[in-house]
C-alpha cells in the first residue's frame, strides 16, 4: 500500500492476464508478500468477473466450505439450490453432492475466476477434494486462483505436468528495486541511495518488511541512525513475526527455528549434529511448506536458508532466551564445519561462541592441509578476520601468521612472532608452552643462531611434536639442510629423504624444498642426471600444487637454473633464474640460510651463462649474509670458488674493489660518518639492526677497513662519501 493506493506491478498483472488458458493459478508465499494485493490488481485489470472466498478456520468443515463456494459462485450465475439442500440432508452422499457441484460449475456462464485466498487455513482433505472437483469441471476460459502461505495438498503435480498451472512464488512476489523505491516513497521516509540500498538488501524485496521499515524509520528522531541499525530484532518486526509466523506453531517447532538460526545455511545432517537431535531434514521440509520464511537452496530440498530479517529476529530471541545455549550451539557448529573441511565457517562460529583460543587452534590445525593446496592467502585472510573480530593474539594465531610469512618471504613477521612466542614460553605461559615444539620449529626455520643451533632446534622440535604430525616433515628438512651446509652429506641425505617422503602427502612445499636440496647435493657430487631428475620432480610438484608463487620455491627455480646451465641449456637456465629472481625481489629479511643458498646458486648460474653483472649482484648479496655462517664450510667454499671464478673470467679482485659495494651497502655507508647507531640507522632505512650490521661488515671488508672509523676514512679518500667538514647533515628520507 502506498498513500492509500497500490504499488503498480504490471510485470505480475500482465503475467496473470496472459494465463487465461491455464485452469489453476497458485500464489504461494509467506505472510506479507502481497498475494491478496496482487490478486486484487489482477481482478481490476481483467474483464471477467472475479468471485472471492477468503478462508477462515471454520471453512475446514466440508459442508461449510461447499456452502461458501456455492455462495461465491452464485455471484456469477445462480447455482442449483438442490446442492445446498443435499448437504442439509441427514444422510447426504458427498460424492453425489460433488457431482451436482461439478455439473453446476461446468454450466456457469460467463467465464469467471474463483479466488480461494488463505487456503493454508483449510487443510482438511475433504475440503481439498471439493476444490479438486471444481478445478476438474471448470469451463474453458475460467480459472481457480489460489493464495496460500503453505503448499496446498492438491493434485498439482498432475495439473503441472499437463501444463495447466501457473505458479507465482515468493521470488516472483518480491519487489524490484523500482517497486521498493515507490513503496518507501509512499511513506514519509526519504532515504539516500545508500540508505535505500541498505534497507532493500535487508528486506530482500519483502513488501511487508519494506512497508514496516519505511513507516517505523520515518517516525524516528534520527532516521539515518535508525536505518543503519534496522534489522529483524526491531520491536515492530518482532511483533510482526510473532503474530504472523511463530504464533501458529507448536513450541517445539519454535524452539527448532530459534536454535537453528545460528546457521546461515540449513541442512538435515548439519542441524542433527548442532542441535543434537534427529529428523531435522524432515522438519525443514515441513516448515518450508508452511512458509516459515525458509527458502530452499536446491531443487531436492536439502539446503535452506532463512530470510535475513527472520534470522535476525530468531537469533535475538535465542540470545534473550538462553545465551549459554547460544555459545554451545556455535561451538558445535564450529566443530561441524571443521569436520567438513570448511575452516572459514568453523572459525566464524568459534569466535561467535566467545572462544577465540579455540578459533586460533582451529586455524593452526588447518595450516598443513591449507598449505598443501597452495592456500596461504586464505590462511592470511582467516588470521586477518580473526583479528578484526577482536579475537586477540593467541600463540596458535601467531604461529599461523609466521608460517604464512614464510611462504610470502616476510622475515620480519617470522622474527617478531618467534621472539614474542619464545618470551612467552620462557615466562612459563601455559598456552605458549603447549606449542613449544612449534616455536622451536620456527626458530629452526629462521636459523638466526647459526647452523648448529638450527639443526639442534629442529631435532628437539621433532622430539616434542607427535611423531605422526605433519610438522615432522619440516623438522627433517631443517635438520637435513643444516647438516648439508655443515658438510655432513650422508646425514643430510638421510634426513632430506625422510622429509621428502613425509611431505609428499601432507606438506608438498616441504617436499619441494627437500627434493631441491637433494638435487643440489647430487649436482655437487657429480651426478647431473640424478640432479636433473630430482629438481624436475620438485618443480612438477610445485606446479601441481600451485606453489610456484611462494617465496621458498625461489630456491627450487635457482637449482633448476644451475642444473640447466650445467647441461649447456643457457636460455632455459636464464628463464629459471628469472623466475627465482622475481620471488627473491619480494623477500624482506628472509631466513638468511635459504637466502644465501639461493643467491649463491644464482651467482653460479649467471657465471655459467655469462651474465656477469647479475652474477656479481647475487654474489655480493650472498657475501653480505656470510657473517651469519662462519660455521658453514660449504657456504665458505662456494663464495671462495665464485670469487676465484670472477678473477679468472673478468679480472675482478672481489676482496678489495670499491665498485663492488651494492646499492644497499652504499646507502648504509652514507650514515657511517654520523653519530647514529646501527639500530638507529636501521630505523631510518626501515631495516633491522642485524641487516645494517651485516651490510656494514661487508662494507668494511670490501674497503679493507678494520673499523667504522677506518671505513669512513677510506670511503672519503675514494670519493664514495663527503668529508664531515664539507657535507651538510642530511635528513633521513
Amino acid at each position: 500500500m502506498v498513500g492509500g493506493g497500490l504499488v503498480p506491478r504490471p510485470r505480475l498483472t500482465d503475467r496473470l492476464l496472459t494465463s487465461v488458458d491455464l485452469p489453476v493459478v497458485l500464489l504461494e508465499a509467506p505472510a506479507g508478500y502481497s498475494k491478496t494485493t496482487t490478486l486484487a490488481a489482477w481482478d481490476r485489470a481483467d474483464s471477467r468477473p472475479f468471485v472471492w472466498l477468503t478462508c477462515r478456520r471454520w471453512h475446514r468443515d466440508p459442508a461449510v466450505f461447499i456452502e461458501a463456494v456455492v455462495e461465491a459462485l452464485g455471484h456469477v450465475t445462480p447455482i442449483d439450490p438442490g446442492i445446498l439442500l443435499s448437504l442439509s440432508a441427514p444422510t447426504s452422499d458427498r460424492s453425489a453432492v460433488l457431482a451436482l457441484l461439478q455439473g453446476a460449475v461446468a454450466a456457469i456462464e460467463p467465464r469467471f475466476v474463483l479466488v480461494i485466498d488463505d487456503l493454508y487455513l483449510v487443510d482438511e482433505p475433504a475440503c481439498l477434494e471439493v476444490l479438486e472437483a471444481i478445478i476438474s469441471s471448470l469451463p474453458p476460459g475460467s480459472q481457480v486462483a489460489i493464495g496460500s502461505r503453505s503448499h496446498p495438498q492438491l493434485g498439482l503435480a498432475r495439473i503441472r505436468a499437463s501444463r495447466g498451472l501457473i505458479e507465482i512464488g515468493a521470488g516472483d512476489l518480491a519487489m524490484t528495486r523500482r517497486e521498493s523505491w515507490i513503496l518507501l516513497d509512499g511513506t514519509d521516509l526519504d532515504p539516500t541511495e545508500a540508505q535505500f540500498d541498505l534497507i532493500f538488501s535487508r528486506a530482500e524485496g519483502w513488501p511487508a518488511a519494506l512497508y514496516l521499515a519505511g513507516s517505523v524509520l520515518a517516525e524516528s528522531d534520527d532516521p539515518a541512525s535508525a536505518i543503519e541499525r534496522f534489522s529483524g530484532d526491531d520491536r515492530i518486526m518482532v511483533e510482526y513475526f510473532s503474530q504472523e509466523f511463530l504464533g501458529s506453531l507448536e513450541e517445539e517447532d519454535v524452539d527448532f527455528l530459534v536454535r537453528s538460526s545460528i546457521l546461515n545455511q540449513l541442512s538435515g545432517p548439519k542441524l542433527d549434529y548442532v542441535l543434537e537431535r534427529s529428523g531435522s531434514a524432515g522438519k525443514l521440509v515441513e516448515l518450508s511448506r508452511k512458509n516459515m520464511l525458509l527458502t530452499p537452496l536446491d531443487r531436492a530440498g536439502r539446503q535452506f536458508r532463512f530470510h535475513h530479517l527472520f534470522s535476525d529476529m530468531l537469533r535475538a530471541e535465542l540470545h534473550r532466551r538462553d545465551p549459554d545455549a547460544e555459545s554451545v550451539l556455535h561451538r558445535r557448529a564450529s566443530e561441524w564445519f571443521e569436520s567438513q573441511g570448511n575452516v572459514a565457517g568453523g572459525v566464524e562460529h568459534a569466535v561467535n561462541s566467545g572462544d577465540s583460543a579455540f578459533a586460533g587452534e582451529m586455524i593452526w590445525r588447518s595450516v598443513p592441509e591449507m598449505m598443501s593446496r597452495g592456500r596461504s592467502a586464505t590462511l592470511a585472510d582467516l588470521v586477518e578476520r580473526l583479528d578484526d573480530m577482536g579475537a586477540g593474539r593467541s600463540p596458535h594465531l601467531m604461529l599461523t601468521e609466521a608460517h604464512v610469512a614464510i611462504t610470502r618471504g616476510d622475515g620480519q613477521v617470522i622474527k617478531w612472532n618467534t621472539r614474542f612466542l619464545r618470551e612467552r614460553v620462557d615466562m612459563g605461559d601455559n598456552a605458549a608452552i603447549s606449542v613449544e615444539g612449534d616455536v622451536l620449529l620456527l626458530e629452526a626455520t629462521r636459523g638466526a643462531s647459526g647452523l648448529k643451533q638450527m639443526g639442534a632446534d629442529s631435532r628437539r622440535a621433532s622430539g616434542l611434536l607427535d611423531q605422526q604430525s605433519p610438522w615432522q616433515a619440516p623438522c627433517f628438512l631443517y635438520a637435513g639442510a643444516s647438516a648439508f651446509l655443515e658438510g655432513d652429506l650422508e646425514g643430510a641425505k638421510t634426513r632430506l629423504r625422510e622429509s621428502a617422503s613425509r611431505g609428499a602427502s601432507v606438506a608438498p612445499l616441504i617436499q619441494v624444498m627437500a627434493l631441491t636440496h637433494l638435487a643440489l647435493i647430487s649436482f655437487e657430487g657429480g651426478s647431473p642426471h640424478e640432479s636433473s631428475r630430482l629438481i624436475s620432480q620438485a618443480i612438477e610438484q610445485a606446479d601441481r600444487c600451485s606453489l610456484g608463487g611462494l617465496a621458498p620455491v625461489s630456491f627450487a627455480f635457482a637449482v633448476e637454473a644451475l642444473s640447466r646451465a650445467g647441461s649447456g641449456e643457457k636460455d632455459k637456465a636464464r628463464h629459471s633464474a628469472s623466475r627465482a629472481g622475481e620471488l627473491i625481489d619480494s623477500m624482506v629479511e628472509y631466513p638468511t640460510w635459504l637466502d644465501a643458498e639461493t643467491s649463491i646458486t644464482l651467482a653460479r648460474t649467471y657465471l655459467a651463462t655469462g651474465d656477469l653483472d647479475k652474477a656479481r649482484r647475487a654474489f655480493l648479496h650472498a657475501e653480505s649474509l656470510a657473517t651469519n655462517f662462519a660455521d658453514s664450510p660449504v657456504i665458505g667454499n662456494w663464495l671462495a670458488e665464485i670469487g676465484a671464478e670472477f678473477e679468472r673470467t673478468a679480472g675482478i679482485d672481489t676482496s678489495n674493489d670499491d665498485s663492488m659495494l651494492t646499492a644497499s651497502e652504499l646507502r648504509t655507508l652514507q650514515y657511517l660518518p654520523t653519530h647514529y647507531s646501527f639500530q638507529e640507522i636501521g630505523e631510518l632505512l626501515h631495516l633491522s639492526r642485524n641487516t645494517v650490521k651485516s651490510q656494514a661488515a661487508a662494507t668494511y671488508r670490501k674497503l679493507g677497513a678494520r673499523s667504522r672509523t677506518e671505513a669512513v676514512r677510506i670511503a672519503i679518500s675514494n670519493g664514495l662519501i663527503d668529508s664531515p667538514a664539507s657535507r651538510h647533515e642530511k635528513s633521513p628520507e
